[in-house]
């Protein structure tokens, strides 16, 4: 949370800042700013949380099964061709189990501008930091959602029932396997790291695939380092070069400095990824209870995830508010989210370290 002295606004011409004008103005450049930084919000599932309420439970259903039915056998406690029918477990029988997202404390960024100081700046500050605060919450919540599509990679399989695949993780099987971005990047290892990258690209759709993961909705996150990183694997002639190649069916643009969609993911570059071990309870918004966002993401090279993999409770949108502070002789600017965010379908999340 950010909270800045001495940046830019205007009072009218009996002195009195024109707080009115100030906030529609105000108010436009967070939303725009927030709409511009976030590349995960408006990827995953949302729901609004009703009043009174401090969480919101999504169903969690297992499969079924089908098997032929004999003459005369009991379709509720016989075992049949196809049936693992048994007292226990008869017929018809499917996990039924819910998942929980709980709101988060309240979200905010905020500055206070000082009239006087204002007036003095040859600049329109007030427009930069404004900005500033819809990026900080437009960050803020990216992390977030990226730490929990992680942690969702990691849930081993029957987790949740017997039979659940569980999370998708790959290791590239390369020169800096397991290290930081910048030396799995290397320019030296470019020839031979970015085909085995890809290589686990395809891992992970292969693994999505066999979870019946629906193809249409399946993003993969990368940083700037990865994402050019690919680029230069284009412009050096070597495997990466096929999804630029339009022969093949290619849609990137070395010219335009576009991945296009790589293996049925559509390419996204963020500087939104966390690369650090977070171990925090600070948001929750009751103690001991609570969505959890720790995570060591340090070696984080990309994320691939369905718009199903998790989801959002929003208590309200971004909102932001003005108020003129006399004993400030400035205003003070919030920007403010209240959400909390969690795993859905840990199958459809992937992580590529």
């Amino acid at each position: 949370m950010a909270r800045i002295i001495g940046v830019s606004t205007s009072g009218n011409t009996q002195g009195t800042p024109d707080t009115a004008l100030l906030y529609e103005l105000f108010a436009g450049e967070v939303l725009a700013e927030f709409a511009k930084t976030t590349v995960a919000a408006d990827t995953i599932r949302q729901r609004t949380l009703p009043k009174g309420a401090k969480s919101i439970s999504f169903p969690k259903l297992g499969t079924a099964t089908a098997g032929y039915h004999t003459a005369g056998q009991n379709i509720i406690t016989t075992n049949a061709d196809g049936y693992a029918n048994t007292t226990t477990s008869p017929r018809g029988d499917v996990y039924k189990g819910e998942k929980i997202i709980f709101a988060d404390k309240l979200l905010l960024s905020s500055v206070l501008v000082d009239n006087l100081e204002a007036k003095l700046l040859a600049w329109d500050a007030r427009a930069e930091y404004s900005r500033l605060l819809g990026r900080s919450i437009g960050e803020k919540i990216d992390q977030t959602i990226m730490r929990v599509i992680f942690n969702g990679a990691g849930v081993a399989a029957d987790a949740d029932y017997t039979g659940h695949p569980g999370g998708i993780a790959k290791t590239v099987n390369a020169t800096a396997a397991g290290t930081d971005v910048a030396t799995l990047t290397a320019a030296a290892n470019v020839a031979t790291d970015v085909p085995l990258f890809l290589t686990s690209l395809m891992e992970v759709k292969t693994a999505m695939d066999n979870n019946s993961v629906p193809a249409e909705g399946r993003i993969c996150v990368i940083p700037p380092a990865v994402y050019n990183w690919l680029l230069s694997g284009a412009l050096k002639g070597i495997a990466s070069g096929l999804f630029v190649n339009r022969d093949v069916g290619g849609a990137g643009s070395v010219s335009s400095g576009g991945l296009g969609n790589i293996a049925g993911f559509r390419m996204v570059m963020s500087n939104n990824m966390p690369f650090s071990n977070f171990s925090s309870t600070a948001h929750r918004l009751i103690s001991g209870e609570g969505n959890t966002y720790s995570a060591d993401t340090s070696a984080l090279a990309a994320l691939c995830y369905h718009s199903e993999a998790a989801g959002m409770v929003k208590v309200s949108d971004l909102a932001v508010e003005s108020e003129y502070m006399t004993e400030y002789q400035a205003d003070l600017l919030v920007a403010k989210l209240a959400c909390g965010v969690d795993v859905l379908r840990p199958e459809a999340c992937a992580k590529i370290t």
